[in-house]
């Protein structure tokens, strides 16, 4: 049979895990209520991406080359980089 303190570390052991789990999700709440500081945004042009290991909001549609080469790099980004990359050249047409 478990003592009561043993019981009483477990018990404070589940809340710390319970205090962080809270925090955690009440950073993600604030997180997300940041979309709203981009009124004229179609919400499926916005995508969460990292600057510095911070999560931000991207909007895919107002991105310039400078704002998307600070962002940490992932597949994404690289190709929406690769975008502004095409060469044309007069005699194309």
């Amino acid at each position: 049979m478990d003592s009561p303190t043993q019981i009483q570390v477990s018990k404070d052991i589940e809340i710390e895990t319970l205090k962080k789990q809270n925090d955690k999700l009440k950073k993600d709440i604030d997180f997300f209520y940041k979309i709203y500081n981009y009124p004229n945004a179609l919400v499926y042009h916005m995508y969460v991406k990292t600057k510095n290991g911070e999560k931000i909001w991207v909007n895919s549609q107002n991105a310039d080359i400078n704002f998307l080469k600070s962002l940490d790099q992932d597949e994404q980004v690289n190709s929406w980089i690769g975008k502004f990359d095409i060469k044309y050249k007069d005699n194309d047409y």
